[in-house]
């Protein structure tokens, strides 16, 4: 792995690195009590929380307002999809979720845990991912101390998606097409912005704007990446087949700057390389999405959505975006 530094010059702003706002109505409103669940089993656990929803509040770093899990709960809605919300859905709750286990969530994710997505722990909220997942759990009535987390590989996420009630871990959100769904996806928690990556010390490495990134010529680019940018960047990019090829490319100075996703970047493990900022929004192409992973028609699904729509719009997610992963936006 080729480990990046992040840009942090003072006096840029720092681009919101989330999903797009879903326009939606969620109200917040006391509720009877009613718990369902199954009886738990099934992948090793990372680590095991107390298993009573009465326990103390999450001790998530930087939390949101939230919901308090004992008098209130969140009534969602359904987005259309256009992206408006539409069809109401009964209430969300911890008391009234069927879980795998009565009262507890069971969060999965791969071990070991990547910076940053996660610190070492996952139950300890931070990182990312790690405090996303806390911040969802409390706004559907689960306090820290009634969450599980369980290790699952990425990419058996899927086939063993009946051992957890969601998976966090970088899962992107498909497009729909291709055929029936293997899986259920969540709202988007944070969106895929592209960015540039280029050798401390350059002149890429200096630049803080569109113009300035032009001027130096042709940049390199996944060819996947190099498809998708907008004309309005006034860049001109050449496509290699994958990351590892631009990357050669910029090793060898036959460009001056890499654009790449921002999960890709920040994987990178070279102290010589430096994310030197996000491409602004352009609005005429949607970013792909990180989401929760579930079984396919899995109950949960709306409810969880719901809480990342809530999320979204009391400005958490920008929140937890911008302590985690800070790049500035060129202008």
């Amino acid at each position: 792995m080729r480990s990046v530094a992040r840009s942090t010059r003072p006096g840029r702003p720092p681009i919101r690195l989330t999903a797009v706002v879903v326009a939606g109505l969620l109200v917040l409103g006391a509720c009877g009590r009613a718990a369902v669940g199954a009886t738990d089993t099934g992948a090793p656990a990372v680590t095991s929380a107390a298993q009573s929803p009465s326990a103390a509040s999450s001790s998530v770093p930087a939390p949101s307002a939230g919901v308090d899990p004992g008098t209130a709960s969140v009534v969602p809605t359904v987005p259309s999809a256009a992206g408006n919300v539409t069809v109401p859905l009964p209430e969300c709750r911890s008391d009234r979720l069927p879980t795998r286990t009565a009262g507890v969530l069971t969060f999965a994710t791969s071990s070991p845990t990547r910076d940053p997505w996660f610190g070492p722990d996952p139950a300890d909220g931070t990182g990312l991912d790690g405090q996303i997942a806390l911040e969802v759990a409390a706004a559907l009535g689960y306090p820290a101390s009634a969450v599980r987390w369980v290790v699952v590989p990425a990419a058996e996420a899927t086939a063993r998606s009946g051992e957890f009630d969601a998976a966090i871990d970088r899962f992107v959100i498909p497009d729909g097409a291709g055929g029936p769904a293997t899986a259920d996806y969540s709202s988007g928690y944070f969106a895929l912005n592209v960015v540039v990556v280029a050798r401390a010390g350059s002149a890429a490495a200096g630049v803080d704007s569109l113009a300035g990134l032009a001027a130096l010529g042709t940049l390199g680019a996944p060819r996947a990446v190099a498809n998708g940018l907008p004309a309005e960047t006034g860049l001109t990019v050449d496509g290699f087949t994958d990351e590892t090829g631009a990357l050669s490319a910029l090793d060898a100075g036959d460009v001056p700057a890499v654009v790449m996703d921002v999960d890709d970047a920040l994987a990178l493990d070279d102290p010589d390389l430096t994310v030197v900022g996000a491409l602004p929004d352009t609005g005429t192409t949607q970013s792909r999405q990180f989401g929760f992973l579930l079984a396919p028609g899995s109950p949960l699904t709306p409810c969880l959505s719901a809480a990342i729509d809530l999320l979204r719009v009391e400005g958490t997610l920008d929140a937890v975006a911008d302590r985690w992963v800070r790049i500035p936006e060129l202008s």
